[in-house]
């Protein structure tokens, strides 16, 4: 019942405690705008939907529709996230038009979705790269900008790193995984091991991010 990718499935769970504890410690201290608040609901939804896909993993569940789902959540909250940190014109009409493709993505996609037998690779992949696009466009907005000078000192500059490394990390390895898993299992596992990683490394770095958060009581910096 327990094995080796179990137990990398397990360290990457706890690792999302270190973000949310140090969240939930300073919330009553640090500035928290709407932006920020969505991006802890997707990293608080995230650290529920790997404890479910855990549990369901470990007792021989079927939980690749759950898979589609924490896809689907996470990307809709981040895509609304980018909405509030982009806010040129032409970004916020390339989020919306990247929200209804994915829609029609799932609708073209739904009986690979409601098969037991298929990960839902196609939309993970689909989720991974818009992210990495969404990532890329706040950087070059940010370098844009005269006002920041150092941008290292800003949350949002180890938030967006982290989820620029991991979605770029795993982008290959969810669009192989449906491949993969039914003809090298052994490999699939591996990937699946290099994901758990490029999970912990993620909520390292976000956790370095909340100390970034500005006083209730200064100047925003970002």
């Amino acid at each position: 019942m327990w094995n080796h990718l179990a137990s990398t499935d397990f360290v990457a769970i706890l690792s999302y405690a270190l973000p949310l504890v140090s969240y939930l410690v300073t919330i009553q201290r640090r500035q928290h705008d709407r932006s920020t608040r969505l991006f802890f609901l997707y990293l608080f939804l995230s650290a529920g939907f790997n404890t479910i896909n855990f549990f369901t993993g470990v007792y021989y569940i079927n939980n690749l529709l759950i898979y589609t789902l924490q896809f689907t959540v996470e990307y809709y909250l981040l895509s609304w996230m980018f909405m509030h940190l982009l806010k040129k014109a032409i970004y916020q009409k390339l989020i919306r038009w990247m929200m209804l493709g994915y829609v029609a993505l799932l609708a073209l996609n739904i009986r690979r979705i409601l098969s037991t037998n298929t990960f839902d690779s196609y939309d993970a992949a689909f989720v991974g790269f818009v992210i990495i696009i969404y990532c890329i466009l706040f950087f070059h907005l940010q370098l844009s900008n005269l006002q920041v000078t150092f941008i290292y000192r800003t949350p949002w500059f180890w938030f967006i790193t982290a989820l620029l490394f991991f979605y770029s990390g795993c982008f290959l390895i969810f669009l192989s995984t449906d491949y993969i898993m039914y003809f090298n299992n052994s490999f699939s596992i591996g990937l699946w091991d290099l994901r758990n990683l490029l999970d912990i490394v993620k909520n390292i770095v976000i956790t370095i991010g909340i100390f970034y958060l500005p006083g209730k009581y200064s100047w925003k910096t970002y």
